[in-house]
Protein backbone atom coordinates (compact mmCIF):
# COMPACT_ATOMS: atom_id res chain seq x y z
CA UNK A 1 0.00 0.00 0.00
CA UNK A 2 1.46 3.42 -0.84
CA UNK A 3 0.96 5.86 1.57
CA UNK A 4 0.58 9.34 0.31
CA UNK A 5 2.92 12.19 0.70
CA UNK A 6 2.41 15.77 2.33
CA UNK A 7 2.07 16.89 -1.34
CA UNK A 8 0.21 14.35 -2.19
CA UNK A 9 -2.35 14.94 0.31
CA UNK A 10 -2.47 18.79 0.20
CA UNK A 11 -3.38 18.13 -3.49
CA UNK A 12 -6.53 15.86 -2.47
CA UNK A 13 -7.92 17.89 0.63
CA UNK A 14 -7.48 20.95 -1.96
CA UNK A 15 -8.71 19.68 -5.41
CA UNK A 16 -10.23 16.32 -5.16
CA UNK A 17 -12.22 16.46 -1.59
CA UNK A 18 -14.00 19.63 -1.97
CA UNK A 19 -15.15 18.70 -5.27
CA UNK A 20 -16.39 15.39 -3.91
CA UNK A 21 -18.25 16.55 -1.42
CA UNK A 22 -19.95 19.38 -2.98
CA UNK A 23 -20.95 17.24 -5.30
CA UNK A 24 -22.52 14.57 -2.68
CA UNK A 25 -24.98 17.97 -0.86
CA UNK A 26 -25.64 20.27 -3.75
CA UNK A 27 -28.94 18.61 -3.79
CA UNK A 28 -29.45 18.90 -0.18
CA UNK A 29 -29.04 22.63 0.03
CA UNK A 30 -29.71 23.28 -3.33
CA UNK A 31 -33.30 22.02 -3.08
CA UNK A 32 -35.12 25.62 -4.07
CA UNK A 33 -32.99 26.07 -7.08
CA UNK A 34 -32.99 21.97 -8.53
CA UNK A 35 -36.55 21.35 -7.57
CA UNK A 36 -37.53 24.23 -9.76
CA UNK A 37 -36.04 22.08 -12.66
CA UNK A 38 -36.57 18.47 -11.98
CA UNK A 39 -34.27 17.35 -14.58
CA UNK A 40 -31.54 19.08 -13.23
CA UNK A 41 -32.64 17.93 -9.68
CA UNK A 42 -32.42 14.31 -10.62
CA UNK A 43 -29.08 14.84 -12.68
CA UNK A 44 -27.63 16.44 -9.33
CA UNK A 45 -29.41 13.57 -6.78
CA UNK A 46 -27.68 10.63 -9.42
CA UNK A 47 -24.58 12.89 -9.74
CA UNK A 48 -24.62 12.90 -5.49
CA UNK A 49 -25.46 9.27 -5.31
CA UNK A 50 -22.17 8.39 -7.39
CA UNK A 51 -20.33 10.27 -5.24
CA UNK A 52 -22.17 8.53 -1.97
CA UNK A 53 -20.85 5.15 -3.02
CA UNK A 54 -17.17 6.25 -3.69
CA UNK A 55 -16.87 8.02 -0.15
CA UNK A 56 -18.35 5.49 1.53
CA UNK A 57 -16.09 2.76 -0.11
CA UNK A 58 -13.33 5.39 0.54
CA UNK A 59 -14.03 5.16 4.52
CA UNK A 60 -13.91 0.67 3.95
CA UNK A 61 -17.31 0.47 3.60
CA UNK A 62 -19.88 -1.24 1.57
CA UNK A 63 -22.92 -3.37 1.32
CA UNK A 64 -22.93 -7.28 0.73
CA UNK A 65 -26.12 -7.50 -1.84
CA UNK A 66 -25.35 -11.18 -1.65
CA UNK A 67 -26.49 -11.51 2.11
CA UNK A 68 -30.66 -11.25 2.64
CA UNK A 69 -31.33 -8.77 4.46
CA UNK A 70 -28.14 -6.86 2.95
CA UNK A 71 -25.48 -5.99 5.42
CA UNK A 72 -22.77 -3.65 5.53
CA UNK A 73 -19.52 -5.09 5.27
CA UNK A 74 -15.63 -3.55 5.51
CA UNK A 75 -13.83 -2.91 2.34
CA UNK A 76 -10.24 -2.86 1.75
CA UNK A 77 -9.73 -2.06 -1.87
CA UNK A 78 -6.94 -3.81 -3.73
CA UNK A 79 -7.19 -1.76 -6.52
CA UNK A 80 -3.83 -0.01 -7.28
CA UNK A 81 -4.94 3.23 -7.96
CA UNK A 82 -7.41 3.35 -5.71
CA UNK A 83 -7.48 5.70 -2.74
CA UNK A 84 -8.98 5.44 0.50
CA UNK A 85 -8.52 6.79 3.96
CA UNK A 86 -5.77 4.28 5.50
CA UNK A 87 -3.56 5.60 2.29
CA UNK A 88 -3.60 8.81 4.26
CA UNK A 89 -2.20 6.78 7.25
CA UNK A 90 -5.84 6.73 9.21
CA UNK A 91 -7.71 3.49 9.67
CA UNK A 92 -10.80 2.48 7.50
CA UNK A 93 -13.75 3.05 9.42
CA UNK A 94 -14.41 -0.19 11.77
CA UNK A 95 -17.83 -1.66 11.28
CA UNK A 96 -17.54 -1.90 15.44
CA UNK A 97 -17.52 2.53 15.00
CA UNK A 98 -21.04 3.01 17.76
CA UNK A 99 -22.46 4.84 14.78
CA UNK A 100 -21.92 2.58 12.25
CA UNK A 101 -22.66 -0.76 14.32
CA UNK A 102 -26.33 1.47 15.33
CA UNK A 103 -26.77 2.49 11.63
CA UNK A 104 -25.44 -0.58 9.60
CA UNK A 105 -28.90 -1.43 7.90
CA UNK A 106 -28.91 2.25 7.10
CA UNK A 107 -25.78 2.71 5.07
CA UNK A 108 -26.01 -0.87 3.50
CA UNK A 109 -29.45 -0.01 2.09
CA UNK A 110 -28.45 2.88 1.03
CA UNK A 111 -25.12 1.93 -0.63
CA UNK A 112 -26.82 -0.71 -2.66
CA UNK A 113 -29.78 1.65 -3.66
CA UNK A 114 -27.39 4.30 -5.12
CA UNK A 115 -25.18 1.71 -6.76
CA UNK A 116 -28.30 -0.20 -8.45
CA UNK A 117 -29.68 3.87 -9.33
CA UNK A 118 -26.43 4.26 -10.80
CA UNK A 119 -23.65 1.78 -11.35
CA UNK A 120 -25.84 -0.95 -12.68
CA UNK A 121 -28.94 -0.58 -14.82
CA UNK A 122 -31.61 -2.39 -13.26
CA UNK A 123 -34.89 -3.19 -13.41
CA UNK A 124 -37.18 -4.81 -11.13
CA UNK A 125 -34.32 -5.11 -8.50
CA UNK A 126 -36.19 -5.38 -4.98
CA UNK A 127 -34.28 -3.07 -3.19
CA UNK A 128 -35.54 -1.17 -0.23
CA UNK A 129 -33.84 2.24 -1.14
CA UNK A 130 -36.26 5.46 -0.64
CA UNK A 131 -34.24 8.75 -0.70
CA UNK A 132 -36.81 10.45 1.32
CA UNK A 133 -36.28 7.57 3.79
CA UNK A 134 -32.46 6.97 4.01
CA UNK A 135 -30.43 9.41 1.59
CA UNK A 136 -30.33 12.29 3.09
CA UNK A 137 -29.71 10.58 6.93
CA UNK A 138 -26.81 7.93 5.30
CA UNK A 139 -25.18 11.57 3.61
CA UNK A 140 -25.30 13.41 7.62
CA UNK A 141 -23.51 10.22 9.16
CA UNK A 142 -21.05 9.61 6.03
CA UNK A 143 -19.96 13.45 6.56
CA UNK A 144 -19.44 12.80 9.73
CA UNK A 145 -17.45 10.02 9.60
CA UNK A 146 -15.37 11.48 6.95
CA UNK A 147 -15.19 14.29 9.69
CA UNK A 148 -13.92 11.92 12.12
CA UNK A 149 -11.64 9.60 10.76
CA UNK A 150 -10.03 11.69 8.10
CA UNK A 151 -10.43 15.61 8.29
CA UNK A 152 -10.50 15.92 11.99
CA UNK A 153 -6.87 13.48 12.51
CA UNK A 154 -5.35 16.07 9.33
CA UNK A 155 -6.11 19.17 11.24
CA UNK A 156 -8.15 20.08 7.89
CA UNK A 157 -11.31 21.76 7.45
CA UNK A 158 -14.20 20.33 5.10
CA UNK A 159 -14.00 22.49 2.37
CA UNK A 160 -16.95 22.78 -0.49
CA UNK A 161 -16.97 24.87 -3.08
CA UNK A 162 -17.35 28.70 -2.35
CA UNK A 163 -20.95 28.75 -4.26
CA UNK A 164 -22.64 26.43 -2.27
CA UNK A 165 -25.05 29.21 0.26
CA UNK A 166 -22.71 29.05 3.50
CA UNK A 167 -20.04 26.91 2.61
CA UNK A 168 -18.33 27.38 5.92
CA UNK A 169 -20.86 26.04 8.25
CA UNK A 170 -22.77 23.76 5.79
CA UNK A 171 -20.78 20.58 6.95
CA UNK A 172 -21.48 21.04 10.00
CA UNK A 173 -25.34 22.24 10.14
CA UNK A 174 -25.92 18.64 7.71
CA UNK A 175 -23.48 16.87 9.95
CA UNK A 176 -25.64 18.18 13.54
CA UNK A 177 -28.21 16.34 12.47
CA UNK A 178 -27.16 13.01 11.96
CA UNK A 179 -29.50 10.25 13.14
Amino acid sequence: MHLLSQPEKDEWFRDHLPHRLSILISPLVRTDTLKQCPDLYQAALHGSFVIFRSLLEFTGLKSDPKKNPIELRDFVSHNPSDIQIRHFGHILVPLTDPWVAKHSQLLAITHDGVSKACAHLTYQSGHTFNVNKHYYQACAGLLSLLKQYLYEPEGRPMDVWSSLPHPKSLIDEITKHRP
